[in-house]
């Protein structure tokens, strides 16, 4: 049987942990870290408000282009 408890500490922690790092990444546009909380493969899809990332490369490539 499996253990589904929610809010496990140590797990609410790497998540928030995770969550500012990118938060953070986003704030100073820095491309190495969002691509590092991104999985590098065709399959990546990105949704967003005004816009779509459908793989890894795509994303990569407006990140880059992005000022």
């Amino acid at each position: 049987m499996r253990d589904y408890t929610p809010n496990i500490p140590k797990v609410v922690e790497e998540v928030r942990q995770k969550f500012e790092r990118y938060e953070t990444a986003l704030i100073e546009t820095d491309v190495d870290v969002l691509d590092d909380t991104f999985w590098q493969s065709p399959f990546t899809v990105r949704l967003a408000v005004n816009e779509h990332g459908y793989g890894f490369d795509e994303i990569h490539a407006h990140r880059l282009a992005r000022k």
